[in-house]
């Protein structure tokens, strides 16, 4: 037997020889580390110690005793450890994943923050470069292809679905604590890799424009007599962020609210995403799990909701400048070539955006896993 100890919270197991290599998971703090190469502690013989005499205190020495023989200890049984303490030398200590977590000086922060500002120059690394163009390239053609009636439709769907499992595998890549951005093969088949990840996104979505949702079509609904209700609003505003629903209430104090209600649920959308990455779908239902995990975690979840906040009002921004931009084009009689590469500007910059955000998404989980309420492997 030998002692190994927690790299995040110190704690300190006992474990055989025969563990050596293997994954274990902290019991304290729930932190998933590898076991090191363990040898069999042995207790080192006790020696006698030279006896110094009392007047060396005057000197500033060290008084040193006599250490008496250990007196018999009765053998226990060989299912049983001893529960002795090994000497300090016995102890192993079990290294993190990598050199980086080793180092517990910054602590999860320090590493959180150093991801981060990776994240912000992903581009750097070729392969991770390629993957963005290639994926820049699909939303081009997706753009394109949605000008035809029947086939827009159809081929929409599909890029869209792939575009969302993407995002989700950013997601799952950062929460791996892998810098590379993941590859793009549907190694699944069209059903887990286009239609799964499609339903899993709109369902995180769903999720966080649910409260606003239910609110702004019961007010519709009550000021149904003068035309304010339609279930068509509510359905847009609910899967596709239309929101008709929210700027045709009729008086003030009904927008102020549902706007409310819709901020509210945008500060759990990073937790959604995740949820609906990492464990499922169905984990959005867990919202004793997800609060009290916000909770536990709650600087680092602000960061993570603050990039969100700060990804959505450049969509939002860039989606108004290319409505601008466009109607301007086609009033002054430009050229349509100016339009293309008005949108390509506009998916190039939403592209980079939302890849820093689902990686801001995955790290959060990363770094701060010891802290969640679920295990999630």
């Amino acid at each position: 037997m030998s002692y190994i100890r927690c790299p995040a919270c110190q704690a300190r197991y006992q474990v055989p020889v025969t563990a050596s290599g293997k994954r274990t998971k902290c019991k304290k703090c729930g932190r998933s580390f590898k076991i090191p190469v363990l040898k069999q502690a042995e207790t080192p013989p006790l020696e006698p110690l030279q006896l110094v005499e009392l007047d060396a205190l005057s000197t500033g020495e060290a008084i040193e005793t006599e250490r008496p023989d250990p007196p018999p200890q009765p053998a226990l049984p060989a299912a049983q450890p001893p529960a002795a303490i090994l000497p300090s030398d016995a102890v192993a200590y079990a290294p993190g994943e990598t050199a980086e977590e080793e180092t517990q000086v910054r602590g999860a922060y320090g590493r959180y923050f150093r991801s981060l500002a990776l994240t912000l120059v992903f581009p750097i690394k070729i392969g991770n470069l390629i993957t963005y163009f290639i994926v820049l390239a699909m939303l081009v053609v997706g753009w394109i292809a949605s000008c035809a009636p029947l086939f827009g439709l159809i081929a929409g769907f599909i890029i869209t679905g792939w575009y969302m499992s993407f995002q989700l595998n950013v997601v799952l890549s950062a929460a791996g604590g892998e810098e590379e951005l993941p590859t793009l093969s549907l190694t699944g088949g069209w059903y887990d890799d286009i239609v799964v990840p499609f339903f899993k996104m709109l369902a995180a979505t769903a999720a966080a424009r649910l409260p606003a949702t239910i609110y702004l079509m019961t007010a519709s609904t009550l000021q149904s007599f003068g035309g304010g209700f339609s279930v068509f609003k509510g359905i847009g505003f609910l899967f596709f962020g239309s929101y008709n629903l929210l700027l045709d209430q009729p008086d003030l104090q009904t927008q102020v609210i549902g706007g409310a209600l819709l901020l509210a649920g945008y500060f759990l959308l990073p937790m959604f995403i995740l949820v609906a990455a990492v464990a499922g779908a169905g984990g959005l239902f867990r919202l004793d799990l997800i609060a009290a995990t916000v909770a536990k975690s709650l600087p680092a979840y602000l960061i993570t909701v603050l990039i969100l906040c700060v990804s959505k009002a450049v969509e939002f921004v860039l989606a108004l400048v290319a409505i601008g931009l466009g109607v301007g084009v086609f009033i002054a009689g430009w050229d349509v070539s100016l339009l293309v590469l008005l949108r390509l500007a506009f998916f190039t910059v939403e592209l980079y955006v939302i890849i820093i955000t689902m990686r801001t998404i995955g790290f959060y989980y990363h770094h701060f896993k010891h802290k969640f309420a679920w295990s999630w492997g």
